[in-house]
């Protein structure tokens, strides 16, 4: 009965016998490749995930990679509260690696040139520390600069408030377009800011930067008021209470402003 059929079980035992050799071969290459390297756990979307959605922790999952192929970019487990909650910026699927670019934007495609409005001009400055109100400021906030000078017609020091109502363009590298939400807390910090200003300010600022040292002051978002006549604070006003006595005026005017307690706080 087998007769007729030897060639064909003689065909079937050098395939398998040539598949077998073939797994072995692909076996030892994948080996040979991987032997050296060492896992690592990484973030993985654990279905598929569509642009817009809110990561939750059931949309993602942990998964080893090699570590050479684990870069900065790639969330890791210990990090994934960070972006639990966040927007998903760009679709994913199953399996795919949780970028930190799913979520924000580095900055890398964005030019600052596409949000200076048309007759305005960005323009950076050093504030680190106090000056650059340690930390807090954030693109899109309004800002007062004031400086400080040494007045060579006295040699008296004297501030004074140079520019209001400006524009924070940018912290440091954090734009309009970063999600500060997910960066660490070592990354929010910066030592310049850059602000939208008229040319003409641009000058002003340039030399005032040279001249002195500069501070910013933050405005609420919604007070767009400014002083229409500017005064300046020296070490004979503050000796002698000159300025005090019409700033006590003006602190009786707006009582909200000093004796309320600011909203979000207790």
């Amino acid at each position: 009965m087998l007769k007729g059929k030897t060639p064909l079980i003689i065909a079937l035992c050098l395939g398998l016998v040539g598949a077998l050799l073939a797994y072995k071969t692909i076996k030892q290459t994948e080996d040979r490749f991987t032997k050296d390297w060492a896992l690592v756990p990484i973030v993985v979307a654990s279905q598929d995930i569509d642009e817009g959605s809110q990561l939750d922790f059931n949309m993602v999952a942990r998964m080893q990679s090699p570590t050479q192929f684990v870069t900065g970019s790639i969330v890791k487990p210990d990090q994934i509260e960070r972006v639990v909650g966040q927007t998903v910026m760009a679709p994913l699927r199953r399996g795919d690696p949780i970028l930190w670019s799913h979520f924000y934007s580095e900055g890398t495609v964005e030019r600052m040139s596409r949000i200076v409005r048309e007759r305005g001009r960005a323009i950076s400055l050093d504030f680190s520390g106090s000056n650059g109100l340690a930390g807090w400021l954030r693109p899109g906030d309004h800002v007062d600069i004031l400086g400080t000078f040494t007045d060579p017609k006295d040699d008296q020091i004297a501030s004074v408030t140079l520019l209001q109502n400006v524009v924070v363009l940018a912290t440091g590298a954090i734009s309009g377009a970063t999600n500060v939400d997910v960066l660490r807390k070592q990354d929010r910090g910066y030592k310049s800011v850059t602000l939208m200003v008229l040319p003409e300010e641009a000058e002003i600022l340039t030399l005032a930067a040279e001249l002195g040292s500069l501070r910013l002051t933050l405005r609420n978002e919604s007070d767009m008021a400014t002083m229409e006549k500017r005064n300046r604070a020296t070490l004979h006003t503050l000796m002698t209470g000159e300025r005090m006595k019409t700033i006590w005026k003006l602190r009786e005017k707006l009582p909200d402003v000093i004796y309320l307690t600011p909203k979000g706080t207790q």
